[in-house]
Order: structure tokens, then C-alpha cells, then sequence
């Protein structure tokens, strides 16, 4: 995460939107993810933010030094670099920016670069959040939920909701899973499957997930496989490798759909090509074992290796077979052992 921070420099044009989105999705603290969502607009060409990294370049030497010394040998963000940063939102915090806003809240709460103040940068949030987007009033909820230390729960569901309530998405979303688990004070599984429906209806891949989970299992609906796969598929177009996984077992199985190995495979493949190590294990079986497709050793033994080089184990053993057997490789009893 602090190298993260430190990326954050005018020298961060080497990350791209999706490297962005993947860090932003994963479980860091709102800080990180919130300064994500600056990189992305950036990248997508917001022009308050161009505009900033233009006058950025014109100091990129000067500023690159600054990260350069000011970063210790294991990389780790300093203080001055929180205080370089700090510049640079304020000057967006000028500008009207609302992100540039959240993350001045954040580094205060934190004290990142700043005294720490959490109650003066709770009032500031408060205030600018109370008549500002949707966005805004989402980050304000997930803070509560999950930033300062708070955990207030109950403040959290009241800003979600405020975001529901103007259309956000992913509030709807984070509605749904407090209604179902009672986070905020209120468990209401009809309210949950609710908002669970509205914002799979929206296209939330996370709803359309939590859908296909629910009616998979028959928790809050009656069991229904048929649902159930038609919400996987859903999240699985949106382009995760492991849901795209879970639709071709779907697929093989026969399970919530008519069985067809042809559209196993290509789910298979699709999720093998991203990079899921288990996919890629799958497709070494399936060229090993000619399923829905002509046998081919040397194809199995292209898989299993790419699978063997993320660390499958089961891959790693295929390997040693294929090796000792010379089947789709050279015969090599030393590669073997």
C-alpha cells in the first residue's frame, strides 16, 4: 500500500486503468482503493486531472528525486512524500474535486502528512458529503464501515442508503448484504433480496454473483439451479476468470443447465487464457484426456506447465508423468524427478 502511495507521483503513468481497477477490488484499506479511483480517472482522462499531471510533468525530474530520496530502502512511503502528496490535493480540493476532498479527509484522519485530526475530518466529510454525489456519500459509507477505526456500522448503512437512493450501484449492493447479515441495525431478508435484485438488474457483477450464490444454495429464495446459473453467467460476462471457471463446471456438470461440452471448454479456455491456474489445469486434463476435443499431449503439457508455473501442485505432478512417460515432451527422468 505505501508503495502504492509512492506511485502516486507524477511518475505513476506507467500503471494502467485495469492494474488500477484489479488493486482497487482487492481488500486494502479505503485510502489505497480511493486513490485508485484518482488514478482511474486520470487515466481515463479526467481533465482536472490531466490538467494536474501536465503541470506535474513540468516538475517531474525535481519530484521524481523527491520519491527517490525520500523513500527507504524497502520502498516504503515517508512522510515527505505524504506531504508532496498533500500538495497536490489540495490543489484539487481548490479546484472542487470531490476525490481530491475524500482523500484530504483520510490523510487528516490518519495523519498522514499532516497532524492527525479524525474529528475535524469526519465534520469535513460530513459536510461536503451531505450535498455531493453519489460517490461521494458511498466512500463516506464505506469510511464508517471500514476506515478511522470506527466501524460504526449504523452511520455506514445511513450513507449507503443516501447513495442508494441516487442511483449508485454498488450501494445498492452494500444495502443488500447489510439488510441480509443485520449490519446497521435492521436484517431483513426481503429488503435484502430487494436490493440484491436492483442492483443485479443494473448490471453489478458482485449482485449478479450474490444472486447465482443465494439461489445455488436456497438461502432467502427457494433453491432454483436454473437461477442460479443464469446470475453466474451474468457476473462471469463481465469478465472474472474464476466465475468464468464456475460456469463451465456448470457447464460439464449439467448443473442449473442442459450439459454441453463444447461450451464447457470454451469457458474453460476463456478463464485458462486470464491466467486461473485451476482453468489451466483443467484444459492440460482435458487435451490429456481427448474430452470434447482431439487428444493432444503436446497442448496438456503447454497447459499443465503454465498452470505448474503459478504453483499447482497437480499440474506440477502431471508434469513429472508427462516427463518420466516422454508423453507430449522428450523423455527426461532428471526433469521427471
Amino acid at each position: 500500500e505505501n508503495d502504492f502511495v509512492r506511485l502516486l507521483s507524477p511518475s505513476f503513468s506507467c500503471f494502467t486503468i485495469s492494474s488500477a481497477r484489479e488493486i482497487s477490488q482487492m481488500k486494502v484499506s479505503h485510502l489505497c482503493r480511493s486513490m485508485c479511483h484518482i488514478l482511474i480517472e486520470h487515466l481515463q482522462g479526467s481533465e482536472e486531472m490531466s490538467r494536474w499531471h501536465k503541470i506535474s510533468l513540468r516538475e517531474k525530474e525535481e519530484d521524481s528525486r523527491l520519491v527517490e530520496d525520500e523513500a527507504d530502502d524497502s520502498g516504503f512511503c515517508t512522510s515527505a512524500n505524504y506531504k508532496h502528496l498533500l500538495k497536490w490535493y489540495r490543489r484539487g480540493e481548490d479546484r472542487g474535486n470531490e476525490n481530491a476532498r475524500i482523500i484530504l479527509d483520510e490523510m487528516f484522519a490518519d495523519g498522514l502528512g499532516v497532524p492527525m485530526d479524525r474529528n475535524e475530518a469526519l465534520r469535513w466529510l460530513h459536510e461536503s458529503a451531505e450535498y455531493s454525489g453519489a460517490d461521494t456519500q458511498f466512500r463516506v459509507a464505506e469510511l464508517h464501515e471500514y476506515g478511522f477505526g470506527l466501524g460504526d456500522s449504523k452511520e455506514a448503512f445511513r450513507w449507503y442508503l443516501k447513495a442508494a437512493e441516487q442511483g449508485h450501484v454498488q450501494a445498492e449492493f452494500k444495502l443488500g448484504e447489510m439488510y441480509e447479515s443485520g449490519r446497521g441495525g435492521i436484517q431483513d431478508n426481503d429488503e435484502a433480496m430487494k436490493c440484491y435484485q436492483k442492483a443485479a438488474d443494473l448490471g453489478d457483477e458482485q449482485a449478479q454473483y450474490r444472486l447465482g450464490e443465494l439461489y445455488e444454495a436456497g438461502r432467502l429464495v427457494l433453491q432454483d439451479y436454473e437461477k442460479a446459473f443464469k446470475w453466474y453467467e451474468k457476473s462471469a460476462g463481465h469478465g472474472c476468470k474464476f466465475k468464468q471457471y464456475e460456469i463451465a463446471e456448470m457447464y460439464e456438470s449439467g448443473k442449473g443447465v442442459s450439459q454441453d461440452e463444447d461450451e464447457a471448454f470454451r469457458w474453460y479456455l476463456r478463464s485458462a487464457v486470464q491466467g486461473n491456474k485451476y482453468a489451466q489445469y483443467k484444459m492440460g486434463e482435458i487435451y490429456e484426456q481427448g474430452f470434447c476435443v482431439l487428444r493432444n499431449y503436446e497442448k496438456s503439457f503447454e497447459w499443465f506447465q503454465r498452470a505448474a508455473e503459478q504453483g499447482n501442485a497437480n499440474s506440477e505432478y502431471k508434469l513429472g508423468e508427462m516427463y518420466e512417460a516422454g508423453r507430449g515432451i522428450p523423455l527426461d527422468l532428471e526433469e521427471a524427478f
